[in-house]
């Protein structure tokens, strides 16, 4: 028409006309009505009436591409009024939205006026709808002869498909992880309603100067949101969501997290790029829905080591942020806390149960502290405390418990028969290390330290061992304990002995693999390379005498060969034995399959004595001695009274085989005796 009426048509229609033929129009036009009227004003020479069916339009920098379009067009008076009556169509903004929006329904007005320089395009209500919403909109947008195009659309929208809300969002201006993660997070819920403005310059979207606005607010319910792939996601969200300028926030009213209800969640980023989300709220729970929890996150690596195996009672509370670079979740930074009022902890396999637990656990993606824990254990109060440390040159955690331990009878409960010995209790304080990462050196996974000074406890055992619970004798162990490994500890008692112990834990009880116990004040002591346990040292005074007559108290005919070989070399000043004494010597005692060798160097007696695994009082005594003095063994020790041989009661000597060398006896030396 242009190009046949030359100058019939006033500029701006031609201008018009020339972008939409820039944009490759297909399509099909029915009754088709056109008046030309050369003499009316310059705007009204053109008057053109009819319907199009399937319109096609390429995409521009600032039209958006359609397909499918059908209505009803006027022109006249310089403008186009067109009436949308489409069904089945396609949109395209080629620089906002990633994919072309499917539209099954559009109906509604539209204006294009170009009497004067600036071209307008205008809407007083369009409705759109496809599968997944519907919508309502009001448009106008300006393009002027230079600068960018103005923008004003309202629209709003109800009854859409969470699950694809991010089709509908403009990823021009997003960053391409904050997609990723919209596409993802959101599984399923409901959009109730919502609403978009846009005004502003186009070519300042998305208005970080703050040269217009953005905004997309809408509710959705019954959501499902999986926020972080390492986390339990939210489900039942009902929340409203704002998309601000270049920036997102999330209000959830109601979400549960598994089968707890979550309180207070907020998330937002401040701006698109970098697409840093941030995530804070709450948790009301119950112990065991918070251990689920724990097992089902990240925390897993950070205390889940406490509540392996763990059921609990009572209920807790959970507060938890989260800042997840969308870059690079694994870099995701977490602080909160566990808090419990009355709960209880029970690890059946551990035999442990702790109750009335109350206070607070703080925790971060790399470590946990506690202050001041309170709780009840086998009816003592125990108190917990937490803080990151320094260990080894590694960052590590320090779990720090007080409280006062009944130790027969924990001995008892892992299979250790001291119980009968150990009456009562002491107070304890035992340190726990956890390193924070997994250690390059190979160092185990939790290091022990517990100190006490058993006043309390009351141990009925023969010298140098017994103990009233009145004295004060502080100990220290220390240890190492990694899943399927060799447990290495240390244990000291004040200036009487030091002991260096491995052993491995199966079915709850430890069996040692090797150790050694020295008597005496020594700074330090090391494992035997054999699989023996040594014990060694100096003692003042040794009386085997309670400890033969503790060895009556056995069952008949119990063997007493320990499951490790077990080698002995003391130094001692007195050995007592029922009616010997010997002074200044040296004990040495290994174990054969026979029985226990004794060797024995003393003024009094030297040579080797052969013991029965059924070691008692009356137990046979093979020996051969190279030299015995028995006027000096016939002392009671204690008084230093003399005991003549009719003085021994028959009950006093055990069946003898003895081989002796040289016999002083009275004043009378024998040589090469045998004595039966």
């Amino acid at each position: 028409i242009a190009e046949q009426y030359p100058g019939r048509l006033n500029d701006r229609l031609y201008r018009t006309l020339s972008r939409v033929l820039a944009l490759s129009p297909e399509g099909e036009i029915r009754n088709f009505d056109l008046a030309l009227k050369p003499a009316a004003p310059t705007s009204d020479k053109l008057h053109l009436q009819a319907d199009f069916t399937r319109i096609n339009l390429d995409p521009s920098a600032k039209i958006p591409g359609i397909k499918g379009l059908s209505g009803t067009a006027k022109i006249a008076g310089g403008q186009a009024a067109i009436q949308l009556d489409t069904h089945r169509a396609s949109l395209t903004f080629a620089k906002l939205f990633r994919t072309p929006l499917p539209v099954t329904k559009a109906t509604g007005d539209l204006l294009l006026d170009w009497n004067t320089e600036t071209f307008t395009l205008s809407s007083r209500k369009l409705d759109v709808q496809n599968y997944d919403i519907s919508t309502s909109t009001q448009l106008a947008m300006a393009f002027p002869p230079k600068g960018s195009p103005e923008i004003d659309l309202q629209t709003h929208f109800t009854q859409g498909d969470a699950s694809q809300a991010s089709r509908y969002l403009p990823v021009s201006i997003m960053h391409p992880h904050l997609i990723k993660w919209l596409d993802e997070s959101i599984i399923a819920g409901t959009i109730t309603q919502g609403a978009v403005l846009l005004k502003g310059p186009t070519r300042s979207f998305p208005f970080r100067d703050q040269a217009g606005v953005f905004d997309v607010t809408f509710d959705v319910e019954n959501a499902h949101l999986k926020y972080q792939p390492d986390w339990p996601a939210l489900t039942g969200v009902n929340a409203h969501l704002v998309f601000h300028n270049a920036g997102m926030a999330i209000q959830a009213d109601t979400a549960f997290i598994q089968n707890s209800q979550a309180r207070n969640i907020t998330a937002y980023i401040e701006d698109y790029r970098p697409a840093l989300l941030k995530i804070d709220g709450g948790v009301n729970t119950t112990v065991p829905d918070l251990l689920d929890f724990i097992d089902q996150s990240p925390l897993k690596k950070q205390i889940g080591a406490f509540f392996t195996g763990t059921t609990g009672q009572g209920d807790a509370q959970v507060t938890l942020d989260l800042d997840i670079p969308l870059k690079n979740m694994n870099n995701t930074q977490v602080a909160g806390n566990v808090t419990m009022g009355d709960a209880r902890l029970e690890n059946t396999e551990k035999k442990l149960v702790i109750d009335e637990i109350a206070g607070q656990i703080a925790f971060t993606h790399k470590t946990f502290s506690i202050d001041n824990l309170l709780a009840q254990f086998e009816g003592e109060a125990l108190t917990v405390n937490a803080a990151p440390v320094a260990r080894s040159g590694e960052k590590s955690t320090r779990l720090t418990l007080d409280t006062r331990l009944d130790i027969g009878k924990k001995l008892d409960e892992y299979g250790v028969q001291l119980g009968t010995y150990l009456e009562g209790g002491s107070n304890w304080s035992i340190d726990l290390f956890f390193p924070n990462t997994p250690s390059k050196k190979g160092s185990p996974q939790l290091e022990i330290v517990a100190k006490s000074d058993l006043f309390g406890l009351k141990v009925d055992l023969p010298e140098p061992f017994s103990k009233p619970n009145t004295q004060m004798l502080p100990m220290v162990l220390t240890g190492t304990l990694e899943p399927g490994k060799i447990s290495y500890w240390h244990a000291s008692l004040d200036q009487l002995l030091n002991a260096a112990l491995a052993f491995r834990i199966h079915n709850n009880t430890p069996t040692i693999e090797r150790g050694i116990i020295q008597f005496g004040a020594v700074e330090e002591v090391h494992l035997p390379e054999a699989k023996t346990l040594q014990i060694t040292g100096k003692l003042t005074q040794i009386d085997l005498t309670p400890w033969m007559a503790l060895q009556n108290q056995q069952p008949s005919g119990k063997s007493t060969r320990p499951p490790l070989d077990t080698e002995v070399d003391l130094q001692f000043d007195q050995l007592n034995a029922n009616w010997a004494q010997l002074d200044k010597g040296r004990l040495q005692m290994r174990q054969t399959a026979n029985g226990l060798i004794t060797v024995i160097d003393s003024p009094q007696l030297q040579g080797e004595v052969q013991l029965s695994n059924t070691l008692g009082r009356l137990s046979p005594v093979t020996a051969t001695l190279d030299f015995v003095d028995l006027n000096a063994l016939l002392s009671t020790g204690q008084a230093g009274e003399k005991v003549t041989l009719k003085q021994l009661a028959p009950d006093m000597i055990p069946p003898l085989n003895l081989r002796i060398k040289t016999l002083q006896w009275s004043n009378a030396i024998l040589n090469n005796v045998r004595l039966l």
